[in-house]
């Protein structure tokens, strides 16, 4: 990654933890391990949008069926692009994140 993109993946993670601020037991500290399981996501979904998203059910549901919810309803309430697909996110790794 070059200088910008270094920066830019900082501020993106910092806007990340700071959204995260008094969820126990979600943190982010990467963009590899810490979205696995979609609990992550679906807790910045709450922050915004807490009468639509509740994070009950995340610890009994598969990853991928959390990160399925968690980007259809980023897409049909935010307008955000899925261009991730759940079930290969899950099995990320470090190498293919940043080709």
């Amino acid at each position: 990654l070059n200088k910008n993109e270094m920066n830019a993946q900082r501020l993106l993670l910092s806007w990340c933890q700071s959204n995260l601020d008094g969820y126990t037991n979600i943190r982010v500290k990467d963009f590899k391990t810490s979205w696995r399981d979609g609990r992550a996501f679906i807790a910045i979904l709450n922050r915004h949008r807490p009468d639509k998203v509740s994070l009950n059910g995340c610890n009994h549901r598969s990853n991928v069926d959390n990160l399925r919810m968690a980007f259809e309803f980023a897409e049909r309430e935010f307008g955000v692009a899925q261009i991730i697909d759940p079930e290969g996110m899950e099995t990320f790794k470090r190498e293919e994140i940043y080709k």
